[in-house]
């Protein structure tokens, strides 16, 4: 039986060899093929019915933002120590910064909204 301490911890590549300039311009991309997807209709859909059901470009757009944010969140929290932790979010400050000079502001949130989680702010304390 193997303990929990033998597991080895998931790391992103992409997000450690990118530079928070090049990882905002990725995630641009990937938020603007969502967000040409969704048509007037599906807006209306939405607002008629208030919610995604039966609104799959929607659903997958929401669950894109929804994504980033929890990654946003694990890759803080899957680093070892404090000052690895420190690192991953200051250059996730740098990507927020960049995302709001590209005015992609929903990705932008997204990146906000991880790092200011629960999880994220429990971790004054250590």
């Amino acid at each position: 039986i193997k303990s929990n301490s033998s597991k080895k911890r998931k790391v992103s590549l992409l997000f450690d060899h990118l530079e928070p300039e090049e990882l905002s311009d990725h995630l641009t991309y990937l938020e603007f093929k969502s967000f040409r997807r969704i048509s007037f209709p599906d807006y209306q859909n939405y607002i008629i019915n208030g919610c995604v059901k039966d609104n799959p470009t929607m659903e997958r757009s929401i669950t894109l933002c929804n994504g980033i944010s929890q990654w946003v969140q694990l890759m803080v929290l899957n680093r070892p120590t404090p000052q690895l932790r420190a690192e991953v979010f200051i250059k996730f400050i740098h990507v927020a910064q960049t995302l709001h000079q590209l005015q992609n502001f929903n990705t932008l949130m997204a990146v906000i909204g991880g790092l200011c989680h629960s999880s994220i702010s429990r971790l004054k304390e250590t």
